[in-house]
């Protein structure tokens, strides 16, 4: 799976993993939303957290197999860009697939019970 994120443009992105599926994640970054070409500034150190502790991280440019047990959730997407840290991307990981009954969790969150939707 391919971000594609200008420095000028939206940075909503919300990123669609299925639990058990081998990914990997690459970033591409523009100076200027509808750039042809990448950026030619440095970009390093990307990371992908969830929210709001960052204490998941989502490897980037690295094969990983989602878990059964991924958090569903905000995320950032950060990144040193010619060497100041800034925010790249961010959005909402969701794992579409799997069954509401699940622990008493629907995909996207929400508790389940007879007669009452969230």
């Amino acid at each position: 799976m391919n971000i594609s994120v200008a420095l000028d443009g939206s940075k909503r992105r919300d990123l669609v993993l299925f639990q058990g599926d081998s990914e990997e994640i690459t970033v591409t970054v523009y100076d200027q939303d509808g750039d042809l070409t990448p950026t030619a500034q440095a970009v390093t150190n990307l990371r992908i957290s969830t929210c709001p502790d960052g204490s998941v991280s989502i490897p980037v440019a690295t094969t990983f197999t989602v878990p059964d047990d991924f958090p569903r959730g905000s995320y950032y997407l950060t990144a040193d860009v010619a060497g100041a840290r800034t925010t790249l991307a961010y959005g909402v990981v969701r794992m579409p697939g799997g069954c509401c009954y699940d622990g008493g969790r629907f995909d996207y969150g929400g508790s389940w019970g007879w007669g009452y939707w969230p």
